[in-house]
């Protein structure tokens, strides 16, 4: 049987403030399934099952996955049909994960994070 909580995550980096809502949701939801870009958070455990949806971030820069993010996103499926809510813990494009869960009739909460940081201030 698979889970009735799935979790979409931009990507996972050094723990901040989106990784902060990512870790608490899955404290809250511990058999979610997750997707995310990549996994590069020391507070979310590597042994945890991740949909990994991009090469590992030292191959790639986040400038060059930008322009990709929201054909990965809109085009991902969890393909579960158990899904009733996906949770999305979202600066960018992980809010528009999978579109035929709509038809699944699955719920969307969306966490939607401020602008990220490095679009107003490039340092």
């Amino acid at each position: 049987m698979g889970s009735r909580v799935h979790l979409s995550a931009d990507w996972l980096e050094k723990f901040g403030g989106a990784e902060k809502v990512a870790s608490s949701l899955l404290a809250l939801y511990p058999e979610s399934k997750i997707a995310a870009l990549w996994n590069d958070s020391p507070e979310i455990p590597k042994d945890r099952s991740i949909e990994i949806l991009g090469r590992p971030r030292s191959l790639i820069g986040k400038a060059s996955v930008l322009p990709r993010m929201p054909s990965i996103w809109s085009n991902f499926d969890f393909q579960d049909d158990s899904c009733k809510t996906i949770l999305s813990t979202s600066h960018l494009f992980a809010h528009h994960v999978s579109r035929s869960a709509n038809s699944s009739g699955a719920n969307r909460i969306a966490y939607i994070h401020t602008p990220a940081r490095y679009i107003w201030e490039p340092k």
